[in-house]
């Protein structure tokens, strides 16, 4: 079963070092695809249908955002809650900053309904791995530039690096569930490369955007602080 793959220290010690872990991220991928390789139909009933697009991956920007406020600048959440809706970091965390509203639906949406008995989730281990990875990397450079002003994040090289492995190899994606749903369920082939292509635009400005999300965070502090001395 798909549930029995656990990379989680794997996960753990990449992203508590500090130097580049590039290979040992390529070598962890190398070991996922020969494991899921070997699972077979799990049976379990999937109601829903199983997504072609992991629908999680419109909320991986909200997450990064609130997993570094929470460690990070938790004194920020107040201010966060009275901007409108163009701010930046709100348009973010939504997912609306890089998301069409097409887009978003067919990713929350569209599903493959695979008869139980022949479906193997060979996807859902590989995503959560790098799924995880992408988050953690993500955060540690917020934290990094937020100390540092961004001064030699060794976690830059790794988040691009990851960015990078998840497009090209359509890690966000269930081939199977795609395949399925093009041909035995006549889906839109278009709809389904304009979703693709704005998951992978979001991954290609990840880093840059961070960039701009922990200056908007700054200035979100600054202006508490402010309000608060006023207040005095």
């Amino acid at each position: 079963m798909a549930s029995n793959i656990n990379h989680n220290d794997d996960v753990d010690l990449i992203l508590k070092a500090t130097g580049d872990q590039c290979k040992n991220i390529d070598a962890l991928y190398k070991t996922l695809k020969q494991e899921v390789e070997h699972l077979q139909p799990g049976g379990q009933h999937i109601g829903q249908g199983q997504h072609v697009i992991n629908s999680s991956i419109v909320q991986v920007q909200c997450k990064i955002i609130d997993k570094f406020i929470e460690s990070d600048m938790p004194d920020v959440r107040e201010e966060i809650q009275t901007l409108n809706e163009n701010h930046l970091i709100v348009q973010a965390r939504k997912g609306t900053n890089l998301f069409s509203k097409n887009g978003m639906d067919f990713i929350v949406n569209t599903t493959a309904h695979i008869p139980d008995a022949t479906y193997v989730d060979r996807n859902a281990p590989i995503y959560r791995v790098f799924f995880s990875l992408l988050c953690g990397l993500a955060v540690n450079h917020m934290k990094h530039i937020i100390t540092t002003k961004n001064i030699g994040s060794p976690y830059k090289t790794m988040l691009q690096h990851v960015c990078t492995m998840m497009s090209q190899n359509e890690i966000y994606v269930d081939r199977d569930a795609r395949e399925y749903w093009l041909v035995h369920e006549k889906g839109n082939k278009q709809a389904y490369r304009n979703a693709f292509g704005e998951v992978q635009q979001m991954l290609d400005r990840l880093e840059q955007n961070i960039s701009q999300w922990v200056g908007q965070l700054r200035e979100l502090r600054e202006r508490r602080n402010n309000r608060i001395s006023d207040n005095w």
